[in-house]
């Protein structure tokens, strides 16, 4: 049961109409919404309507079994709430120097829904620093940026008292801050049951704390841009009212367009951002803001991380175009930095990884890796039923046969690719990485 605490707090602080809005939203079932990937084919048939924010995001009138849903695993959509695809709003109508290329840093970016938005909006204008300090969820947002094919970002995992020594090296700084939850309570039971106006002071030390730390990272000019998924002022305008006394000021784009879905954050009579909110928005609730930093200390961190240019000659990768290539063990990387601007970093920096993991040497012989078979340049060399694409994501044998005379083969089902099988005479070795098997 919702805390009347919380309840009271929301009616304090919203008034009335919003409130009462908020209180029948939160007795409805939460929303579900994919973001379809637009380098792939996207076959789908998820019936829904569109999001209004998103070229590509979709709320479905019901939840299928995702995992059961082979375009799922292959990188075709990532279930993504609507209020979280608001981001992209946001990027495409901030004002942001892309001369140089935008070098962009998400701080807390495990699972990897803006991670994805933010490789997207980058394209070929700029590179992506996707950093998450928890292991597990670290390798989450690693799994659904490969499956996505993004080949412009790279993955950290440093707490931001470390990304602070970095210096001033970011274009865009996006900040999705830990928070008391809010805005999940038809999603997470467990947020309601945790909720504690305790929880809601906890929380704001930690995103003051991680504010401190990352607006060392940000040049003077750059954008700063903050959510939550919480509903109170604490963690939202305070926050946002304290950077505009520290250096930074406003930069919220127009969203007029949008306004029937936004309530405007105010304080002191100024609007500090904006609410996504159940019972108003089409998702769930979330807070966002935008800043632009005035000025920052002059000094910069010297320029040294340098990538290999990519020298690769396998059929196993023609038609990528990847840039350079960056090594984890024996592993090949295939990345794309246009405008190098991963040499703003020390030439030690502790990546987790960088781009898609492509090729393996095994003896003379060149492996394929997962990130090859989930580029956008990939395309299936033999197609599988639905039955055999379960199979094949289980890990389980399957049978399939060829046509061309090359052992390694990407199977796929229904226009997406799935990964790699090497077919021989008598049986079909299943690629597959064991650690995203389907396992039900």
């Amino acid at each position: 049961m919702i805390s009347e605490t919380f309840i009271n707090r929301l009616h304090e602080y919203f008034g009335a109409d919003v409130a009462n809005k908020v209180e029948e939203g939160l007795t409805k079932p939460a929303s579900v919404s994919i973001r379809k990937n637009s380098t792939k084919p996207r076959p789908l048939e998820l019936d829904g309507s569109p999001v209004p924010w998103s070229e590509n995001g979709v709320v479905l009138e019901k939840r299928p079994a995702f995992s059961l849903d082979p375009h799922f695993h292959a990188g075709a959509y990532y279930v993504q709430d609507s209020s979280s695809m608001f981001l992209e709003a946001i990027l495409n109508r901030i004002d942001i120097d892309q001369e140089d290329g935008i070098f962009a840093l998400d701080a807390c970016a495990a699972p990897g829904g803006k991670s994805i938005l933010l490789a997207d909006y980058l394209n070929d204008k700029g590179f992506l620093i996707a950093n998450e300090i928890d292991s597990k969820r670290n390798a989450v947002l690693q799994e659904n940026l490969l499956k996505w094919g993004a080949t412009n970002q790279a993955v950290s995992q440093l707490p931001t008292s470390k990304l602070s020594e970095l210096g001033a090296v970011f274009d865009l700084i996006v900040i999705d801050a830990p928070c008391s939850g809010e805005g999940m309570f038809r999603k997470d039971p467990f947020a309601i049951t945790q909720w504690s106006e305790r929880l809601v002071e906890q929380c704001s030390m930690k995103q003051h704390e991680i504010l401190d730390d990352l607006s060392n990272c940000l040049r003077a000019k750059g954008i700063l841009i903050y959510s939550t998924c919480t509903m109170n002022p604490s963690e939202n305008e305070n926050q946002i009212s304290r950077l505009l006394n520290d250096g930074y000021e406003l930069a919220l784009p127009r969203l007029d367009e949008f306004k029937e879905y936004l309530v405007p954050g105010m304080l002191n009579g100024i609007c500090h951002g904006y609410y996504l909110l159940p019972g108003i928005s089409t998702g769930e609730g979330l807070f966002i803001s935008v800043l632009r930093k005035l000025d920052n200390d002059p000094a910069r961190v010297k320029r040294g991380y340098r990538l290999t240019p990519f020298s690769q000659s396998t059929y196993f990768v023609e038609n990528t175009n990847f840039d350079f290539e960056w090594h984890r063990n024996t592993e090949i990387f295939g990345v794309n930095d246009r405008f190098e601007l991963c040499r703003r970093l020390s030439d030690r920096f502790p990546f987790k990884s960088v781009g898609l993991p492509v090729l393996e040497p095994k003896g003379k012989d060149l492996i394929p890796l997962h990130g090859l078979a989930m580029h956008a340049s990939a395309s299936i060399d033999v197609e599988l039923t639905q039955d055999q694409a379960l199979d094949y994501l289980r890990k389980d044998r399957i049978s399939a046969e060829s046509k061309d005379s090359k052992k390694w083969q990407r199977v796929g089902y229904n226009e997406s690719v799935l990964g790699w099988a090497k077919i021989l005479p008598n049986r079909v070795n299943n690629y597959y990485p064991s650690y995203y098997k389907l396992r039900r």
